[in-house]
């Protein structure tokens, strides 16, 4: 009897416990971005399931939002309550690096976005960070000055970010790899002291991160 050819997950891409082949095949076949987060949220894949449910509530709130937008958002905020779902039991520390990853998501997306993007702050804001809240994002969005805007975001995190938030010498497009750069000497710094903790993996993702910026 000849044995059943395995299928090619979509683009190459190797299935893993969360994404089988399956599901790879069944989202390509999908005619639009939104149907294929349907079918994986109704093949069971968790974080689709979160993130449909995301996007039809920025949806029903922001009718008038870009579909891309509006689908990269719910999938965002899925990522986000999951893995804060995730350290909720765990470690402080950890926890700490979940919160401190919003933050800094959101502080990019405020420089990113600016003053005249004319885009809803409470859309494209992540809940759950430890120091950036809605109102001080939406205030971040709503000042024109974009060195104003820096010093309003820096003003609410901790010394290490704000400092190369507030440098004048770091500009608007290199900020994501200036607060990689301090969140890679923290997680080193760490690696130190704690060996065998979580620091020394994160390290090197971060590293990662840095070497393609």
């Amino acid at each position: 009897v000849a044995k059943e050819r395995a299928v090619e997950p979509a683009g190459g891409l190797p299935p893993t416990s969360g994404l089988t082949a399956r599901m790879y095949t069944v989202a390509a076949a999908a005619a639009a971005p939104e149907e294929a987060l349907a079918a994986l949220a109704e093949l069971g894949q968790p974080l689709a399931e979160r993130a449909l449910a995301e996007h039809g509530e920025l949806a029903a709130e922001w009718p008038g939002l870009a579909p891309l937008l509006a689908l990269e958002q719910a999938l965002l905020r899925a990522h986000a309550q999951r893995a804060l779902e995730g350290v909720r039991r765990r470690d402080r520390a950890l926890r700490g690096r979940v919160r401190r990853a919003i933050d800094l998501f959101n502080v990019r997306a405020a420089l990113s976005a600016g003053h005249e993007s004319g885009i809803p702050a409470g859309a494209i804001f992540l809940a759950g960070g430890a120091h950036l809240d809605l109102e001080l994002f939406t205030a971040a969005l709503d000042t024109e000055d974009t060195q104003a805007v820096r010093e309003l975001l820096a003003a609410a995190l901790p010394d290490r970010f704000a400092a190369a938030l507030t440098d004048d010498r770091v500009p608007v497009p290199r900020i994501e790899r200036a607060l990689l750069a301090r969140e890679l000497e923290e997680e080193r710094r760490l690696a130190h002291r704690e060996p065998l903790g979580p620091a020394p993996i994160l390290a090197f993702l971060l590293r990662q991160r840095l070497e393609v910026r």
